[in-house]
């Protein structure tokens, strides 16, 4: 009988090459490994200051790669030509739309980290990964995060306390957004739930992958978000359906379900104790043992049966009766599923409607982004609804990379102030238009079609490098359609550099024989290269350095306020483009009382973003405390049309026309209450 794999290259098991060598070669890609984990311990790298270091960084060592390697593109694999062709073009694209953004300090922040995703795809995509390369990639981004998970679990009493809550509602730590947490953690649970399957890897490892992947599902738990539940079911489907060794993932997924029975309950408990009491660092403390007691139980059994099954590997008859039981078992297991829930929920039709005017209505929304699993509402529907009307009025081209805080405000309902749309897919059309969807859309069929590939052509461990690798791709895009998390670069990131991997596990071309190019063409080739290579670090420096300088002097001003003014300039200097710097300067001279600085700061923000709603809320109070009320009335009304759900720039307006003066200090401290909300 002719095995499924039979022609397809075949690659020592794990553990059989040189792992020296192996490492070496990897060098390039677990330095992406690397940095994503930084920023998974920081805030999700979303910050500027995080996330734009290792961002030059990385282009410097995609530059060193390509000049050590020079990859010819003919020898590359059609999928990853198409795929790193289209996202470059996307890449290219986000940054042309800078120039017809309103806020184009914010659209190169969003074309920059387009630029990283697209160099964290490359990196691994061209380093020549074979399997057991790929697994040592994955298998250490995997490993990170389950370090970091359980890191979590053994400090959750001591992160309880003033200023350091990290539940209430759900898990937000180290991330800070607890659905983008649970993201995090589901991200790795597939690839570890992949690999403890497969017979290639050692025991050991195998059963490490399965403790972990119960540690990951049960601290995914922990934030309580609804999207990642329903993500997580459809990363299943995907698994069970689109991969190959279906029977195997089953078969190792019945003692991990085994271990959620025994351990899920709990987690939830504990996350719903800590909401209702908001001081339940008892329960907190208990969780930690019985979770990762029952993993190392879990560890051990299925290192234990992967022994069993080495010393005496099933025959093909044992296997084919294993197919049809565990397929039987998976039909009936559904029927009974569908019964179920079909019973609990009550008529189908009703249970959707009820879900859908649930959606459309807008709840109240925990700054966090977690909440009980069973809350539907928030504000997406909204957030959807002036996404959609902005992408009809702006279909080719979008309105600019990341552009959408703004026309939110101007056109929300909800009473919230969303910085980003909530949806890979809308974000995409909204900032970049049919062009920039098409050309993602390219991309990342390329690249899926090319993971599959390899999936299925490579043996062993390449296959189950590249099956862990794109469900992480695959759980970070689910879940991503409906929440931000292309802005945090530890997700999008992490999710780009394993699709790289799997994708550039297709097996490469023969390469052909071609003559030489001449001379001028290859020193003018170098010269591009170099001319390139700048403007990508420059692209990612200026802003870098400008947030930092920023940074410093939002530190500084209360000892030095001169100081801080000079950073301020020198960070307008540094991106001329953003207009935070003006407003960061504005808001320090409104504190000092220096009203006429302020002015000039406040206006020279509004000369970089017209659509400024804060830079034309505080010119209206500097002249209401003036006493110029009707230039304070002009400004007002401009600010409550471009922010109209905005409770502070209304009281102001209302202030104003009842013929009161502004109170500055009560109107920074209002704005900044608001403002605390904005970032989501």
């Amino acid at each position: 009988m002719s095995s499924p794999t039979a022609g397809a290259p075949q690659e020592p098991a794990a553990g059989a090459s040189s792992w020296r060598s192996e490492l070496i070669v990897a060098t390039p890609t677990l330095v992406v490994v690397s940095v994503a984990h930084a920023w998974a311990w920081s805030y999700g790298g979303f910050p500027a200051t995080h996330w734009y270091p290792g961002a030059v960084g990385l282009v410097l060592v995609l530059a060193a790669l390509v000049a050590g390697l020079r990859p010819a593109i003919r020898e590359l694999p059609r999928p990853l030509q198409i795929a790193l062709g289209a996202l470059a073009l996307f890449t290219a694209w986000s940054l042309a739309s800078i120039l017809w953004a309103d806020s184009q300090g914010v659209a190169w922040d969003g074309a920059n980290r387009t630029l990283l995703y697209l160099v964290m795809f490359a990196i691994p995509a061209l380093s020549r990964l074979d399997g057991p390369r790929a697994l040592l990639v994955v298998g250490a981004w995997t490993i990170g995060i389950l370090v970091l998970a359980v890191w979590v679990l053994v400090k959750l009493p001591d992160a309880v306390g003033p200023g350091r809550a990290v539940l209430g509602p759900g898990l937000a730590a180290p991330v800070g957004y607890a659905n983008a947490e649970a993201c995090l953690w589901l991200m790795a649970a597939w690839p570890a739930l992949v690999l403890s399957s497969r017979a290639a890897l050692p025991p050991a490892l195998r059963g490490l992958f399965a403790g972990g992947a119960l540690v990951l599902f049960d601290v995914a738990l922990l934030s309580e978000s609804h999207g990642a539940v329903i993500a997580a079911g459809i990363c299943l489907v995907v698994l069970l359906v689109a991969l190959p060794g279906r029977v195997r993932v089953l078969l190792t997924l019945v003692p991990v379900v085994v271990g959620a029975v025994l351990t899920a309950p709990h987690a939830i408990d504990v996350s719903d104790a800590r909401r209702a009491s908001g001081a339940a660092t008892g329960e907190l403390a208990s969780l930690a043992t019985p979770v990762l007691g029952i993993a190392v139980a879990l560890a051990a059994v299925v290192t234990v049966a992967a022994l069993l099954e080495r010393r005496r590997p099933p025959g093909p008859v044992t296997i084919r009766r294993m197919n049809r039981a565990v397929a039987t078992t998976a039909a009936a297991a559904t029927v009974l599923g569908t019964v179920v829930i079909l019973a609990a929920t009550g008529n189908p039709i009703d249970t959707i409607n009820d879900g859908w005017d649930s959606f459309k209505r807008p709840t109240a929304v925990a700054g966090t982004g977690g909440g009980s699993l069973a809350d539907f509402g928030g504000a997406r529907y909204d957030y959807y609804r002036v996404a959609l009307d902005v992408i009809v009025d702006h279909p080719v081209r979008g309105v600019g990379a990341d552009n959408f805080a703004q026309d939110y405000a101007a056109h929300g309902r909800a009473g919230e102030f969303p910085a980003y749309v909530h949806s890979i897919e809308l974000r995409t059309l909204l900032h970049t238009g049919a062009v920039g969807g098409l050309l993602l859309a390219i991309a990342l069929a390329a690249a899926l079609f090319g993971a599959s590939c390899a999936a299925r052509a490579r043996s062993r461990v390449g296959a189950a490098a590249a099956g862990a690798a794109v469900m992480v791709f695959v759980h970070w895009f689910v879940q991503g359609s409906t929440d931000w998390f292309w802005e945090f670069p530890a997700l999008g990131g992490a999710a780009f550099a394993m699709l790289g991997v799997a994708c550039g596990l297709v097996p490469r071309r023969d390469a052909a024989k071609r003559s030489r190019a001449p001379r001028a063409v290859r020193l003018g080739g170098m010269v591009a290269a170099v001319v390139l290579l700048v403007a990508c670090c420059a692209s990612l420096a200026a802003p870098w350095t400008s947030a930092i300088e920023t940074q410093r002097a939002a530190r500084v001003w209360p000892i030095d306020a001169d100081a801080a003014f000079r950073k301020l300039h020198l960070a307008a200097d540094l991106n001329p483009l953003s207009s935070r710097p003006a407003l960061v300067e504005g808001t320090i001279a409104l504190r000092l009382d220096r009203l006429e600085h302020a002015r000039d700061a406040f206006t020279s923000a509004l000369e970089r973003d017209p659509r400024e709603s804060y830079a034309t809320l505080a010119l209206g109070a500097i002249a209401s405390q003036r006493g110029d009320r009707t230039r304070a009335l002009v400004y007002l009304r401009r600010a409550a049309k471009l922010n109209r759900q905005d409770a502070v720039t209304l009281g102001a307006l209302r202030d104003v026309r009842a013929g009161r003066r502004i109170r500055i200090p009560a109107l920074l401290r209002q704005y900044e209450l608001l403002a605390r909300s904005a970032q989501r």
